[in-house]
């Protein structure tokens, strides 16, 4: 308090309130349902998932569920003829991701090859593991993962050098892959599926496993700062153009649907038991957005949320970078008003 009476130091205090017709965050997961079995060996049916996966967010299926700390996305390859070896694992996906009318590239979908072994004898995969560890970008055409190995002493099969196992057949391969996926800035909600398709050659046997991505709501408000102060004001006065860069108040969303945003405060300015009339404290601004802004220059604060911008039909999904609004505020102290250093909330609500 400033004791004074004729100097006043007046602070609004700026925050945020969120208010959302529906859900604003929706989990994203990330799923490989079934797993594919080239001999008819049972696969693991266990769902795959990413969670929390949003539009610009790079998300990977980290599950893991065998004590060797490999992934569960497997494929199986059995034979028991040479004419199945030596043999290669290939694997390529339909086309785009797609949900209704939606599409995410399937260039956004990424594989790895994490891992090989014999289940039979437990050991690990000794062909050429291409592109092992890394991340792969997946094509509309077949490209080769394994290529199987060789026995020592001119074996022409990937048998292990086991005493009495056969040196014509092989059994029970297993192969591992984990996935990511860089969803896009402006993907909307849905869920949305491809196939993947896996092939082993010479044979030609194929098995396919559904891929889906199920991208959820982002509605997002945010402002540039915390707090607006109008500083020393004496009764009598106006302080107008405050603050002088404007606040800055973004709205971002990738539901498809119309938002409006909003304004109001839940009390006068007040200093204990002294207010200063809503009457006295203008909004105003502009915005950098292809919507209606509703602001006349003379709007006065409202404890009833007041129209302050609806978005255009382009802005219904504005990511990455979303719609900023530009607020400023005028006050007028009202003569003979007790000195104090009076506050006051600000909301901003943005809902569809």
């Amino acid at each position: 308090m400033i004791g004074n009476r004729n100097s006043l130091k007046i602070a609004t205090l700026f925050v945020a309130i969120f208010v959302l017709t529906r859900c604003c965050i929706a989990a994203t997961h990330f799923s490989v349902s079934p797993p594919a079995t080239f001999s008819g060996t049972d696969g693991n049916g266990t769902p795959r998932s990413i969670t929390g996966a949003l539009p610009t967010d790079f998300k990977e299926d980290n599950e893991v569920i065998t004590s060797d700390g490999s992934y569960s996305n497997k494929v199986y390859f059995e034979a028991t003829v040479p004419a199945d070896c030596p043999y290669t694992l290939r694997i390529k996906i339909s086309g785009d991701l797609t949900s209704g009318s939606h599409t995410i590239p399937y260039s956004s979908l990424r594989y790895m090859y994490t891992y090989g072994r014999n289940i039979t004898f437990g050991i690990t995969a000794p062909g050429t593991k291409l592109n092992y560890a890394k991340y792969r970008d997946f094509s509309t055409s077949y490209q080769d993962v394994y290529i199987s190995g060789s026995t020592a002493g001119g074996g022409t099969y990937e048998v292990p050098p086991i005493s009495g196992f056969p040196a014509d057949k092989i059994r029970d391969w297993e192969h591992q892959f984990k996935y990511a996926i860089q969803v896009p800035n402006n993907t909307y909600p849905g869920v949305y599926t491809a196939t993947i398709t896996y092939r082993a050659d010479p044979a030609g046997t194929e098995r396919t496993a559904d891929i889906s991505v199920t991208v959820g709501d982002y509605f997002r408000l945010s402002i540039d700062r915390g707090t607006i102060d109008f500083e020393n004001m004496s009764p009598g006065t106006t302080k107008d153009n405050v603050p002088v860069e404007g606040v800055i108040v973004t709205a971002k969303t990738n539901t498809g649907r119309p938002w409006f945003l909003k304004i109001s405060n839940d009390s006068p300015l007040s200093s204990g038991p002294y207010m200063i009339p809503n009457s006295n404290f203008i909004w105003y601004g502009w915005t950098d957005g292809s919507g209606t802004w509703y602001g006349n220059g003379t709007d006065t604060m409202n404890f009833v949320p007041s129209l302050v911008y609806s978005s255009s039909p382009t802005e219904m999904n504005n990511l990455p970078d979303g719609t900023g609004n530009h607020l400023k505020f005028k006050l007028t102290i009202p003569r003979g008003q007790p000195g104090g250093k009076y506050l006051s909330n600000v909301k901003l609500t943005l809902t569809e």
